[in-house]
């Protein structure tokens, strides 16, 4: 008929259980956790030796080379990873470095061993150019005051011309002798 009918059902249930489980998968959660961040720091660490203390290494070794022009010094090699054939490279690179310095230093002694030969051999040819010099310039002076008292002047002029040039010519001897004992220190 139309009628409604109310009942009322109660149901009484304990979360106890309930709430156990959960703070127990909340506590297997957290030692996942830690474990889990434990296991990361130990890999990590492992993965920071592998990787960063050949860097660190060959970091300092550039220093060293870089601070005091040696460039014997050669990087450690830890493997044959990316790491390793970087340290390689840089090594390689040293090598090539110590040789291009070995040649110019050779270069620059034979240029400084050439460079004293021309001083040497300047200072022995303006020498050697003028005391002949010197003596022609004598005798000119002397043919010249000779002939200036016998009257000849068409002479005296091309022995005056003579005399000039002798001069000039010692007077550039004179300056690259010199410029050889400015070069000889």
């Amino acid at each position: 008929d139309g009628q409604i009918i109310q009942a009322v059902v109660y149901v009484k249930v304990s979360l106890a259980a309930m709430y156990a489980r959960l703070w127990r998968s909340a506590g297997i959660a957290a030692v996942v956790a830690v474990m889990a961040a434990f296991v990361a720091f130990l890999i990590g660490a492992r993965l920071r030796g592998l990787i960063a203390r050949p860097i660190l290494d060959l970091s300092r070794t550039a220093q060293a080379v870089s601070e005091n022009k040696d460039y014997s010094v050669r990087a450690a090699e830890h493997g044959q990873d990316e790491v390793g054939r970087l340290v390689q490279s840089f090594n390689e690179m040293l090598v090539q470095i110590q040789r291009r310095d070995h040649e110019l230093q050779e270069a620059r002694n034979v240029a400084e061993r050439a460079n004293q030969a021309k001083s040497t051999f300047l200072s022995f040819m303006s020498h050697e150019l003028r005391t002949p010099l010197t003596a022609i310039n004598g005798f000119s002076e002397l043919l010249i005051a000779d002939l200036a008292t016998e009257g000849r002047p068409e002479w005296v002029e091309d022995l005056r011309r003579i005399h000039e040039s002798g001069n000039y010519l010692l007077e550039l001897i004179n300056d690259i002798l010199d410029l050889s004992k400015i070069e000889a220190g």
